[in-house]
């Protein structure tokens, strides 16, 4: 018997024994905490998670709203695991949604150096601190480009979502593309589900203080968001439906479901409150309408049927028309603020908005190259009002996005802007060009979900929210990650 195999009196084993197995111990537990981190379901459960925590936590664009507190750190760490997993390759295929992203807080953090003095006196809108630093003899004070520095740096840190948001999908492998929208399309039906209870008097699901009560505004605390979302909930199941396997056992399930949600949506629409949200749901309906021509599972489903079964299909279709007449009718007669009868009527809000739109303009005109800081806007903009104009109501945003883009970031942020929108009509282009019918619905269906949140930013500004910035941000990148499959599919053609 060799000494490596030999027994003590006491029955213990020798020390080098006892070595060799602890250390495969500790391989095997090393061995399956890797495991653990790189099973692909995990990527997925934290996939979920994350969008879970956004739309409960990421409804308002104020910056003093207390859930922010959570989010961001939790966001910061989010972030920190997609570093750590993500490979150059899976960077490569959200490539620009990341440099665009990442320019815009890099754009922040420039804005936050001190500049010095005589610089900073010179660039507009700094004429009266410059008096009052001479009259004080405060010259030698340096100072950033930023008017409103606190807030540039909440702009900062509220990059962290849509930047964790575009890196979730590029984690993801290509078998794995297809949970992309899923997840954000249970948290827009969880949105209209909290819509309806609100509607219905559930008062305790208002999950902010400064919101418009009374209305339907789901997860948000703006009811012209939530309006935004359903539209986009509205492509996204009508786009779902296009991509249901007529194999699949449970196809005729999910057709139905998905006309389900479809019928679920327009009412809620209706009685939102959002006249924006109303006259975007036209052109939403007909892109639906397209993308539902080509659905395979809904042309089986009326071709192969009999003739009871289409009568039927008509009837429901017909119910749903008077149904949605019968809500016309209740919102024309009554005298709540909906948004069908402020369709008919002001809105102070609106006005207001008119009012000062010259000078929204104004501070373009005089901050179009250097801007006055990200997320400045509301506090610069008090310089601007009118003494006659002064009022209990108050702009915390310019209503139309791509002005006060333009203030806030200055000509280096436009240049980005017209970059991302050459970028994503490129991509757009791509797909239809592909001549598969797969990539030409995928392509309507971008371009309408795209489109509804940026029509939306030139009346109201959806894209401030967290949650908002969520969807946005995963459309993006999805449509990064489908050009990229798209030229993978063809080499191997």
């Amino acid at each position: 018997m060799s000494s490596t195999d030999s027994v003590d009196r006491s029955g213990s084993r020798p020390a080098g024994r006892r070595s060799r197995k602890t250390s495969k111990k500790k391989a095997a537990s090393t061995k399956g905490l890797r495991g653990f981190f790189q099973d692909r379901r995990l990527h997925l459960t934290i996939y979920f998670a994350f969008i879970l925590l956004v739309g409960l936590t990421g409804g308002g664009s104020r910056p003093d709203i207390l859930s922010l507190l959570l989010l961001r750190p939790l966001a910061a760490l989010f972030l920190i695991y997609i570093v750590w997993r993500i490979s150059a390759d899976e960077l490569k295929a959200v490539r620009f949604p990341l440099l665009f992203i990442g320019s815009l807080m890099v754009i922040a953090l420039l804005q936050l150096i001190p500049l010095p003095p005589v610089i900073w006196s010179s660039l507009p809108g700094r004429e009266g601190v410059a008096q009052l630093d001479e009259l004080f003899g405060m010259q030698d004070v340096w100072r950033p480009l930023s008017l409103e520095p606190s807030r540039t740096w909440n702009a900062f840190f509220s990059m962290f979502v849509p930047l964790v948001a575009v890196g979730f999908v590029g984690l993801l492998w290509n078998r794995e593309r297809r949970w992309i929208l899923p997840p954000i399309l249970a948290m827009g039906v969880l949105s209209m589900v909290v819509g309806y209870l609100q509607a219905l008097g559930a008062d305790s699901l208002y999950f902010y203080r400064v919101t418009h009560g009374h209305h339907p505004v789901g997860l948000f605390a703006n009811k012209n968001h939530q309006a935004v979302l359903l539209n986009w909930l509205l492509l996204t199941v009508c786009y779902m439906i296009t991509r249901i396997d007529l194999r699949d056992r449970r196809a005729s399930l999910r057709l139905a479901s998905g006309l389900a949600l479809v019928f679920l949506i327009y009412p809620l629409l209706f009685v939102t409150g959002s006249r924006a949200g109303l006259l975007l749901c036209a052109p939403v309906s007909v892109v639906c309408a397209v993308m539902l021509w080509q659905a395979p599972a809904l042309n089986r489903a009326w071709q192969g049927s009999s003739r009871r079964v289409r009568l039927a299909i008509t009837g429901l279709g017909g119910s749903v028309l008077a149904a949605l007449a019968m809500v016309f009718g209740y919102l024309a007669i009554t005298e709540r603020q909906t948004a069908l009868t402020r369709l008919f009527e002001s809105d102070p809000a609106d006005e207001l908005r008119w009012i000062y739109l010259p000078k929204i303009f104004e501070m373009m005109r005089d901050h179009w190259l250097e801007g006055i800081g990200f997320g400045a806007f509301e506090s610069v903009f008090y310089g601007y009002e009118n003494v006659e104009n002064l009022s209990t109501s108050y702009l915390n945003q310019a209503h139309f996005e791509p002005l006060q883009y333009v203030i806030e970031t200055g000509l280096a942020g436009l240049l980005l802007l017209v970059a991302a929108l050459v970028w994503v009509v490129r991509r757009l282009l791509r797909l239809w060009r592909a001549g598969d019918g797969k990539a030409r619905i995928l392509s309507v269906y971008l371009c309408g979900a795209l489109g509804v949140w940026l029509i939306a930013g030139l009346v109201d500004y959806p894209t401030r929210t967290p949650l908002g910035q969520l969807v946005f941000a995963i459309l993006t990148g999805f449509l990064a990650v489908s050009s990229i499959d798209l030229e993978r599919h063809r080499k191997i053609g």
